[in-house]
This record gives structure tokens, C-alpha cells and sequence, in this order.
């Protein structure tokens, strides 16, 4: 079984090395949101703020995978569809991040 980045034809690497500044774009985002997890932990921690606060340290959390893990899949998704001549794929990473942030930004409203 061949690997998936030998099959098909490789393409100009123009779309590669923007395929792959998106997906590093992806990373940065879900670093951006791993740093805001700590700062709301030390926050908690040193501030000794409401412990319902501690839900917004998951959020973030998770969210921060949600960005790393699903920019690979997308990265490497569109790098197999660019290989074999596909039309690429519109993802739902940016609906799904724009409706988390909303709903993160409602909830702080909320807890305070």
C-alpha cells in the first residue's frame, strides 16, 4: 500500500506552499487559544477567582485541538485532492470556530 503523498501527480508547488501556510495559520490560531487556556488558569489559580471559571480553561483547551488537529486533516485532505486533479473541499473549521468563539464570548457575560 503506497503512502497517500506518493500517489497521484505532484502538484505546483506555488498551491503546496499555500496549502501549507493555511494549515500553519490553523496552528498558530490553536497556540493562540492553548496560551489564552494558561492565562486563564493562572488566573484562577493566583487570583483566586470563581472555580466556575475553570470551564473556560477547557474551552479553550479544546478548541485549541479542534484548530490543531482539524487544520492537519484539512491540510492534508486538500494536498490528496490537489494530487489527483479533485476539486478542493470548503470546510466547516472556520463556521465551527467562528460559533464557538461567539458562544465563548456569550458565556462570559453569563458566568461574570
Amino acid at each position: 500500500m503506497s503512502k497517500w503523498y506518493e500517489e497521484g501527480e505532484t502538484p505546483d508547488y506555488r498551491f503546496s506552499l499555500a496549502n501549507e501556510r493555511t494549515f500553519l495559520a490553523w496552528v498558530r490560531t490553536g497556540l493562540g487559544f492553548f496560551v489564552a487556556a494558561l492565562a486563564v488558569d493562572q488566573m484562577i489559580t493566583y487570583l483566586q477567582l470563581d472555580s466556575k471559571l475553570t470551564i473556560l480553561f477547557y474551552a479553550f483547551i479544546i478548541i485549541s485541538a479542534f484548530c490543531i488537529v482539524g487544520g492537519y486533516l484539512r491540510w492534508r485532505g486538500n494536498e490528496i485532492n490537489m494530487r489527483h486533479g479533485r476539486d478542493l473541499k470548503y470546510g466547516i473549521g472556520n463556521i465551527v470556530l467562528a460559533a464557538f468563539c461567539s458562544v465563548l464570548l456569550a458565556s462570559l457575560f453569563i458566568i461574570k
